[in-house]
């Protein structure tokens, strides 16, 4: 009987001997894939969209409405926002040249006004004996159609200028509320701005209403002008065709002051997350040239940042190698290499300082890697080994 049991301890004892080995060989792998000596943090690409030029954010153009938000997905050359400027924003704010161009226009408006009373006394002189024919009527009209081309050119003369003035001054408050906001300026000067942009503001929309009663009027006085039999309708062009010509300039050079709105589409550069929204578009902010207006992150990080300590510097080169470990499920090491080095310092992420009352500074390092293959996650702190 003993003898059976000493076979029985014997022939087990390989079996005892060969787990204890595969159990230590585990426990020794996962101790070498937990052990590092420095951490690091995975970065993906990161890009802040800013504003091309100056003009007012929209989310809405030719009947698309956009919605993006915060931690929303996009894809790449997504429509994120629209942009409208106008063309030659750093000249349009010369005000001094634009009211030179604008009293140069009314005076000009003027002048055709007195030359239209006088070709109408003109008129009134010649045909004294026939104020009751339908030609004489006709030509009356036609008269006081030219009136009121005048009367519209002479508002849009007043009223383009002035909004042009009044973009100037949304974007001028708005910089002086961010100012007070960081309390480098006072209050008095925010309540100025304020009140120059209310007020004209308000003489805008006056003036937008005047225009459209003149428009009316001008359109009504066209159909009426047409619905005459067109035997009525020779007139004596040496008098009333130049001063249509030079009504017709006039509204040219209105057109120059009113200088074309351009809407310009802002996309995503990559496939990524708004991780930022600095100005938001359904709110049709306006924003200057190079201001930030999204933050978008990729989701995939493709390397790993970390800092060095002054004791590293003179120690860790480029192209050394070193191997990225993923600390959380599945476990994956990751070889690689120092693509870069920072001859600068930087304060670490506050997440990785060892307390957090004691800021953390480092020389930052940066390792590429697959973010594919490793499954990180923007900002996941991973280890480094190879670097002492």
């Amino acid at each position: 009987m003993n003898h059976h049991k000493g076979k029985l301890h014997i022939s087990f004892l390989p079996i005892v001997v060969w787990i204890t080995a595969l159990g230590a060989v585990v426990l020794l792998y996962s101790h070498q894939a937990a052990s590092f000596q420095q951490v690091g943090m995975a970065q993906g690409e990161k890009c802040v969209i800013k504003a091309v030029d100056t003009g007012v954010l929209i989310n809405t153009h030719n009947s698309q409405q956009l919605a993006i938000k915060e931690y929303q997905y996009v894809q790449k050359d997504q429509v994120l926002a629209y942009l409208n400027v106008q063309n030659n924003v750093d000249q349009r704010y010369d005000m001094a040249m634009l009211e030179l161009k604008k009293n140069t226009a009314t005076a000009e408006l003027e002048k055709i006004r007195a030359d239209l009373i006088a070709t109408e006394q003109k008129l009134n002189l010649e045909n004294q004996k026939h104020k009751q024919d339908l030609q004489y009527r006709y030509w009356q009209l036609l008269l006081e159609t030219e009136k009121a081309r005048i009367d519209v050119i002479e508002i849009q003369t007043e009223l383009e200028p002035d909004k042009i003035l009044l973009k100037d001054l949304q974007l001028e408050k708005d910089t002086l509320a961010e100012l007070f906001a960081q309390k480098a300026i006072e209050e008095y000067e925010v309540q100025k701005a304020q009140v120059q942009y209310e007020t004209l503001a308000k003489k805008i929309e006056g003036n937008e209403k005047m225009l459209f009663a003149a428009q009316k009027q001008l359109e009504t006085l066209k159909q009426r002008a047409n619905s005459f039999n067109s035997s009525f309708t020779e007139f004596s062009t040496e008098l009333l065709e130049p001063l249509k010509k030079a009504i017709d300039l006039q509204q040219k050079k209105i057109a120059e002051l009113l200088l074309p709105e351009t809407v310009i589409a802002i996309v995503a550069p990559f496939d990524g997350i708004i991780s930022k929204i600095y100005h938001r578009p359904d709110n049709a902010q306006t924003v200057a040239k190079n201001d930030a207006i999204f933050e978008i992150t990729a989701t995939t990080p493709d390397q790993v940042k970390l800092w060095l300590n002054q004791g590293q510097l003179g120690i860790v080169k480029k192209d050394m190698l070193v191997e990225v470990i993923k600390t959380t499920e599945p476990r994956i090491i990751f070889a690689s290499r120092i693509e870069s080095l920072s001859p600068a310092i930087e304060l670490l992420p506050e997440h990785m300082w060892d307390s957090p009352t004691m800021p953390k500074w480092g020389w930052p390092a940066i390792i590429p890697v697959n973010g594919d293959i490793m499954g990180l996650t923007p900002d996941e702190v991973v280890g480094i080994r190879g670097i002492k």
